[in-house]
């Protein structure tokens, strides 16, 4: 049977207080994914001027698609507006923090479950809020339904 693995994009955006470990965490969750790696883009917004640490990290990753530098920092709004307008022909985008951490089944669960609801516009997900310690501090739960 055919199993259709569509194209993904990931929106992110890094500004100059965004700490280097934390990215870093966050592009290994995506490169984890158990969903196949030349499936996902990753559009990163840079948001003024930021640390060489940070460029590293950034330069590192080989997931990264395409990059918006604003040369002052504009805000996250305006920076994800911006991302928005660059993407190609992904059929789904994600949207993720510098500082999230995804589980290695989001992508996969969250395409499937779009795939199989083609009425569903927006999915959002359940999160767990760590501390720097990396130590589980509260959960929280959204709605399922209007």
């Amino acid at each position: 049977m055919y199993k259709p693995t569509p194209l993904v994009a990931v929106i992110m955006s890094v500004y100059k207080n965004d700490k280097p470990d934390l990215l870093k965490k966050a592009f290994g969750s995506i490169a984890e994914q158990n969903y196949p790696a030349d499936k996902i883009r990753i559009y990163l917004g840079i948001d003024g001027e930021i640390s060489q640490e940070l460029e590293v990290i950034i330069t590192s990753c080989n997931l990264v698609y395409k990059i918006q530098r604003n040369e002052k920092n504009i805000g996250l709004s305006a920076t994800l507006n911006k991302l928005v307008n660059m993407l190609e022909n992904e059929e789904f985008v994600f949207r993720m923090d510098a500082d999230d951490v995804s589980l290695p089944n989001r992508f996969e669960a969250q395409v499937k479950y779009m795939l199989e609801n083609p009425n569903v516009d927006i999915l959002g997900t359940s999160l767990t809020e760590v501390n720097e310690k990396g130590e589980e501090v509260c959960t929280r739960t959204y709605p399922t339904q209007k």
